[in-house]
């Protein structure tokens, strides 16, 4: 099966709390640009089925994110639900950056696992479209960078075939795009690609399980030194 990175999006939600899981999940998959400005959404049909939900569910939903400004829908010929060409700005919760270790530990550990796994399990013929991600990056502007650079993380993931991870990495990429914001998007953590990036993803490709999670280790870690030194930067003095 070929490799798509929208894929995360269709994990089969949980009976218990669907609305919310669904709201959350096609919200974080506009945010990190898994489901891109203007995109057209899958008829309700197709959604219900690949993601396991009631229609009724699967309306309140985008009723909701309609109502928050991230859908907009379009009548007659050509008509559908689509991404808004804006989607509004998110603000992170006040005790978000209280959080943020927990959240970067969370992440440390999950994506160890991903690049592990990922390098057990992944096709050969998966290394065309992790290397095109990586080609984009390098042109895009910063703010298009960090969007690509999630989208990537989600990709890896796309890569073990195991569903809690893709949906947990979906969900700690939203969490870690959060505190990035609520920092101000300070450069450094935003940093440019590099050879870093390369060589994982040519590590996973390999089979390298130990190089992969090596590689892993040193990128998750520099974030969040950066994410950690920004933060002392900006303490309030005393504090």
């Amino acid at each position: 099966m070929a490799l798509f990175v929208g894929d995360a999006l269709y994990i089969q939600v949980g009976t218990h709390t669907a609305f919310e899981e669904t709201y959350a999940r096609l919200e974080a998959a506009i945010r990190l640009g898994l489901l891109t400005p203007g995109a057209r959404l899958p008829a309700e049909r197709a959604l219900c089925t690949r993601m396991g939900i009631s229609r009724s569910t699967l309306r309140s939903a985008l009723t909701a994110l309609a109502e928050a400004g991230h859908l907009r829908s379009r009548r007659g010929r050509g008509g559908g639900t689509f991404v808004a060409d804006k989607p509004p700005a998110r603000s992170p919760a006040p005790e978000l950056l209280s959080e943020w270790r927990a959240v970067c530990d969370q992440r440390m550990t999950l994506e160890l696992g991903v690049a592990a796994i990922a390098a057990k399990r992944a096709p050969h013929d998966e290394a065309d479209a992790l290397h095109a991600l990586l080609d984009a990056a390098g042109e895009a502007a910063p703010s298009d960078y960090r969007r690509i650079d999630r989208q990537l993380h989600v990709m890896l993931a796309t890569l073990t075939r195991n569903p809690q991870m893709i949906v947990s990495t979906l969900r700690n990429q939203n969490a870690i795009a959060d505190i990035v914001a609520a920092v101000n998007r300070v450069d450094e953590v935003g940093h440019a690609p590099g050879a870093g990036h390369r060589q994982l993803v040519d590590a996973i490709c390999a089979g390298e399980v130990e190089r992969s999670v090596q590689l892993m280790c040193d990128h998750v870690t520099a974030t969040t030194d950066a994410i950690a030194a920004h933060l002392a930067r900006n303490a309030p003095q005393g504090a």
